[in-house]
């Protein structure tokens, strides 16, 4: 089994199975990979990213600020946490330190209404 634990799936290019995100990770999936964690680079791509895990079991997202990525100030954990803990079915994985900048959110879009927190 494989995890892909880095990949971008609301910024495919048409180059990527014509930027279609279920043929995408079906040709994954035929290459054995069996997890994948799709990464935000700001908090406004998280209801792409939740639409894109609520179709996909095997997809779990992540909510943050890229480093790389310019902003006025660093949102704090309650701002990271806000996008999707108002969503039902949502449930925080866990809450990393990635670098001294980012921090990052991990959740996953559960089935079961009684799972979540």
């Amino acid at each position: 089994m494989f995890v892909d634990s880095h990949c971008h799936l609301d910024r495919l290019s048409d180059q990527t199975h014509g930027g279609d995100i279920a043929a995408t990770l079906a040709a994954a999936r035929a290459a054995h990979v069996n997890q994948f964690l799709a990464v935000a680079v700001t908090l406004d791509d998280m209801p792409q990213l939740a639409a894109i895990a609520r179709e996909h079991h095997d997809v779990a997202i992540s909510a943050g600020l890229h480093p790389l990525h310019q902003s006025d100030a660093e949102p704090s954990v309650a701002d990271i946490k806000r996008p999707l803990s108002a969503m039902a079915r949502w449930q925080l994985v866990r809450l990393a330190w990635i670098t001294t900048t980012a921090t990052v959110c991990l959740w996953r879009y559960s089935m079961s209404a009684s799972s979540v927190t």
